[in-house]
């Protein structure tokens, strides 16, 4: 015990042991008051420098005071302690003698037992060898419920002979600071012999200055073998297909199988802590997870249900749960089998999807054996065949021969299908009520697992009034060629009709023209001439569009020299602008090609020009040509009277003009501006206008560029230049032939040629192949329509039969056909063509050309 004096309240005397008790020196307690050892507050919550005044007085009142006390050493460590006052008299002084003894062993062990002799687990306190202190719960494991540990129970006794060598070796370890904490299983042996597993926990303390161990032992042999069963459990619910999961009462996640790991995309890991539910889909009702929780308490619980993986993807599953209960009738799980039934689901869907396909659709459908016996039929089947389900399933679908089909037929057709291939035709069959119709017919062999052929499933379809439709298809379609054949026929009689004597009108008139000297009677030729050739362009204007609506005009492409072609139509109008006193300008530019056909190009800018002039008054037109990268652009600008906006989109519509009706200011069709957009769109080029009304005109033509590779490509427009040949008096002129009816056209042709050849006439084609026998002819002008029986095709190919005859040129001269028909004329036998009416310039300048052909 700590032994000290105390003089008003301060040390002033103390043993060793007061010194060992607070581990302070002499010199640091001496003189000093015992509140300096101690903490502001006792565990009653009163100030120690008050509760130590109390104590004091006390003792000073009734000579001796005993107490307990928390003191604090030097260290800072608090110690619960005895402390007994007695008042000592010395001399004239009153002092104060205290005793000092740390009761912190005895009151922990008093506290400890008190606290382990409630407790439901084992609790124990070993010192050398033997249990010195053992709860009534750790007596009752150990089969000693009978038993006291004053009865010297011994820690050898009770241990297995297997497991005695682990718990010697982990009490010495322990007691040899060795390790921290005891933490072992080991089996102990009841006095009835039954073998018990018992886990140890403990540490080591020092209990009456010696080493000693506390610490618990829990029963842990029905843990152990559930745990067992569970392990073995758990193994064969990995090794199964299906998701397992197991779940505690309040549906938290025990257990999962690697399926289920696999199904929802998770690791084990992921899973802690986590709930069932945290892995199924919001798309299920609310209630639904405690709807299934409070199920599977009393019994289970089976549905489909929405599930989401980890990558938040969701699924349809089916959901299988039941209860796990132990040998006491009580529930220590709840556990689900999960089955994805979402390709089932897909299946499912699409059988349902098939069959309601199948049974709701519009034609007719017969599945069979492969006797042809009937298994299924839809609604339609019965609609097109008046049997019901009922009366044909079963039944031969030879109960639909009509009778009228030839037996070869049918063995054609199942030839087919027993083949393995599809059958597909028409068929005459007859309904329940004698009718005959006829059906489009589909019939597809089916192997189900295997090579044979198990079903046919035949589709069917009533084209009874099909047929009759088109029979009358058929004889409308000839009623409307015969009627087209017929409009061809009127269009080529009136070219013909209109070009013939247009011939004698023109030349007569261009002959006119040059021959007479009176001012007066030269203007009427020349308004005659001009009158002429307007009939003509609306008469050309008028095939045209007839040869673009049948879809009849052909294109002849070539690499075209963009800018010669503008230069030629200028010229072409340069005369006709300087009369009315407006200019006409074009810069060139020379290196821009297209790939179309050259004639077209020019009809259209001439068509674009020619409306220029027309309708300006002052002065003038402006003609563009530019590369923009992929198109060549084009750009008609004029400064005439302009288009108003609401009538801009109408111009391009067939006989649809700026001006229209009775009081209209300008000539024309209608039709120029329709053909030049169809030329442009038929050439993969766009037209378009932009104007305002008194301001002028600007039509802009868009068309593909050409690429040039190299040189040897390029094949350029040029315009017709005239022939260099000379008419030289020392050589004979060439003897050419005529094959012309219409007198007014061998006149007319006489008067333009007289100076460069010598021209005979045949009227006729016996007339025509005499004199080819009898001449030697440089050239043959050959007119197609003869009005004899024979055509002047037919003549040429007699001539090209005649030896000395098979490459001399022979020209068509028609009115029948624009310029793109020459194909006809070419494959007839004919070198070239010249459509009527032709004027003196045109018809000179080719023969010019075909007779220096031949003369070089």
């Amino acid at each position: 015990d700590a032994v000290f004096v105390m003089k008003d309240g301060l040390f002033i005397e103390c043993n060793p042991h007061t010194l060992q008790l607070f581990n302070c020196k002499e010199e640091e307690i001496l003189n000093t008051s015992p509140v300096l050892f101690s903490p502001e507050f006792q565990p009653s919550g009163e100030k120690s420098s008050d509760k130590a005044k109390r104590m004091i007085d006390i003792a000073l009142k009734e000579g001796e005071h005993t107490f307990d006390w928390t003191h604090k050493k030097k260290s800072g460590e608090l110690f619960d302690a005895s402390v007994s006052l007695k008042t000592l008299n010395f001399d004239e002084d009153i002092l104060l003698m205290a005793v000092v003894r740390d009761i912190s062993e005895s009151k922990f062990v008093v506290n400890f037992k008190n606290l382990a002799d409630e407790s439901l687990i084992g609790v124990y306190l070993v010192q050398d060898g033997k249990f010195i202190y053992a709860n009534n719960a750790l007596l009752k494991i150990f089969g000693l419920e009978n038993k006291n540990v004053k009865d010297n129970i011994l820690v050898e006794n009770v241990i297995h002979p297997d497991d005695k060598e682990v718990v010697t070796s982990n009490i010495q370890l322990i007691l040899d600071d060795k390790i921290d904490k005891l933490h072992y299983e080991a089996k102990i042996v009841c006095p009835t012999g039954e073998i018990r597993i018992v886990e140890v926990l403990g540490s080591a303390t020092i209990l009456n200055n010696h080493p000693a161990i506390m610490g618990s032992l829990i029963d842990i042999t029905e843990t152990k073998s559930t745990h067992e069963k569970i392990r073995l459990l758990a193994h064969a619910l990995k090794s199964i297909a299906q998701a397992v999961s197991v779940t505690d009462a309040h549906n938290k996640i025990l257990f999962v199988n690697d399926a289920f790991l696999r199904m929802y995309g998770y690791e084990n890991e992921d899973l802690a802590g986590w709930k069932i539910e945290d892995v199924r889909s919001d798309k299920n009702p609310a209630e639904l997870g405690e709807t299934i929780r409070i199920a599977t308490l009393t019994g289970g619980w089976e549905g489909k249900i929405w599930n989401k993986r980890k990558n938040g993807s969701e699924f349809l599953a089916y959901l299988s749960t039941s209860i796990v209960k132990n040998d006491d009738g009580n529930t220590i799980a709840l556990m689900g089998v999960v089955t994805d039934i979402t390709e089932k689901k897909k299946w499912e869907d699409q059988v349902n999807l098939l069959t309601t396909a199948l049974e709701s659709a519009a034609n007719g459908i017969v599945i069979t054996d492969s006797n042809a016996d009937v298994i299924w039929i839809n609604d339609s089947f019965t609609n097109l065949t008046g049997y019901r389900f009922a009366e044909i399933v079963g039944k031969n679908v030879r109960i639909l021969k009509s009778g009228v089909m030839d037996k070869k037929y049918y063995y054609n057709l199942w030839e087919i299908i027993k083949s393995g291939k599809v059958w597909q035709g028409e068929i005459i069959n007859k309904k329940k009520n004698g009718d005959l119709y006829t059906e489009e017919m589909t019939i597809t062999p089916v192997r189900i697992d295997g090579e044979e052929i198990t079903h046919y499933i035949a589709l069917k379809q009533d084209i009874t009034e099909r047929k009759k439709y088109e029979l009358e298809l058929k004889e409308t379609k000839e009623a409307a060629e015969a009627a087209n054949k017929l409009k061809s026929s009127f269009l080529a009689n009136m070219s013909h009709e209109l070009r013939t004597p247009m011939v004698g009108i023109l030349g007569y008139a261009d002959i006119l023209n040059h021959e007479l000297e009176a001012t007066e009677f030269k203007e009427m030729a020349s308004n005659l001439y001009e009158s002429g050739n307007r009939l003509m362009d609306t008469l050309n204007l008028i095939l045209h569009l007839s040869k673009l609506e049948a879809n009849k005009l052909e294109i002849e492409a070539k690499v075209v020299n963009v800018d010669a072609v503008i230069q030629s139509v200028v010229k072409q109008f340069q005369k006709m602008a300087e009369l009315r006193n407006l200019y006409i300008n074009y810069s060139p530019a020379p290196h821009i090609h297209c790939f179309l056909e050259a004639k077209m190009l020019k009809d259209v800018l001439t068509n674009l020009v020619s409306n220029a002039i027309r309708f300006t008054n002052n002065g003038g037109v402006t003609i563009e040509l530019k590369n923009s990268g992929s198109l060549a652009i084009i750009n008609v600008k004029d400064t005439g009277i302009g288009i108003s906006n609401e009538v801009q989109e109408l111009i391009f519509e067939e006989f649809r003009q700026a001006s229209e009706g009775i009081n209209r200011r300008f000539e024309g069709t209608g039709l120029g501006l329709t053909i030049s957009k169809k030329f442009v769109e038929l050439m993969d080029g766009k037209i378009s206008v932009e104007s305002e009304e008194g301001a002028g005109s600007t039509f802009t033509v868009e068309l593909p560029l050409y690429i040039e590779n190299n040189e040897t490509d390029k094949t350029e427009y040029r315009a017709n230049t005239p022939s260099t040949i000379k008419d030289e008096t020392n050589h004979p002129l060439k003897k050419v032939l005529l094959v012309e009816n219409d007198r007014s056209s061998r006149e007319i042709t006489r008067l333009f040629l007289k100076k460069l050849c010598l021209l005979d006439f045949a009227e006729d084609a016996d007339t025509a192949i005499r004199l080819v026998n009898e001449n030697i002819y440089s050239a043959i002008l050959m007119d197609i329509n003869l009005d004899s029986g024979v055509s002047g095709l037919d003549v040429t190919r007699s001539i090209r039969k005649i030896a000395g005859y098979e490459n001399t040129p022979i020209i068509a001269l028609t009115a029948y056909a624009l310029e793109g028909d020459k194909e006809a004329f070419i494959d007839a036998g004919c070198s070239g063509y010249l459509s009527k009416p032709f004027d003196r310039k045109t018809i000179t300048q080719m023969l010019m050309h075909i007779l220096e052909k031949n003369q070089k």
